[in-house]
């Protein structure tokens, strides 16, 4: 039996279009598309894509997983990995996620597309700051049984998810996402910072493989 049955490339592509159609027929920018960086761009950058096209952007980090082929929704996250988003969500601890979308199963995913966003969820990188610093392990299991609650394995923890979908509309609703989401110059710092670090044999963008970034615009 196979690890992975969907893989995580396989729902970041149709997750991420759900989102280009909010952005377009919410926040009404139309011509927005989602830039797809190549190799080189993506080990400077820590980004697999950016949604652009769009002027003033203000960015929502999702880091994407994929559930391993079981019948509980179980994830894993590293805290290497998890660390480097620490230092990005430091200043702005609500535009720096976990993105879970919970289809294990092909035939899952085809049954509710168009509409994977709202069994789609999210974990804030900063509620795992004091977890993942006092952990010794640099693997870890998080187990989706019954959102918006999921579980942590290693150390016990219980943590609070949010909707996909939910956060989305909310943020389209709200004047002040401003104050909630990652600018462009602090965007460009991290990457900076980050890529001055010992970082092993592996660069950013290998750290960060699935990161994508949805730009919100400043009128």
């Amino acid at each position: 039996m196979p690890n992975r049955e969907v893989s995580e490339k396989t729902l970041e592509l149709n997750v991420t279009a759900e989102i280009l159609e909010i952005v377009r027929n919410q926040l009404r920018f139309q011509k927005a598309f989602w830039f797809g960086m190549t190799q080189r761009q993506e080990a400077q950058t820590g980004l697999d894509e950016i949604l652009t096209n769009l002027p003033r952007a203000y960015h929502l980090l999702l880091q994407f997983k994929s559930p391993a082929y079981n019948p509980s929704f179980k994830f894993s996250i590293n805290k290497t990995q998890t660390l480097r988003l620490l230092d990005l969500s430091s200043q702005r601890p609500d535009a720096v996620f976990y993105v879970f979308p919970l289809f294990n199963r092909i035939a899952k995913l085809k049954e509710k597309c168009p509409n994977l966003l709202k069994d789609t969820w999210l974990l804030r990188v900063e509620d795992l700051r004091n977890y993942i610093s006092g952990s010794q392990k640099e693997r870890h299991s998080v187990i989706i049984e019954k959102p918006p609650l999921a579980f942590i394995r290693s150390t016990p923890m219980r943590v609070r998810l949010l909707n996909l979908k939910g956060y989305l509309l909310d943020l389209t609703r709200e004047y002040d996402f401003k104050e909630k989401l990652i600018s462009n110059s602090d965007i460009h710092s991290w990457h900076k910072a980050e890529n001055w670090k010992f970082l092993g044999n592996k660069r950013l963008g290998q750290l960060c493989r699935g990161l994508g970034s949805v730009v919100f615009s400043a009128s």
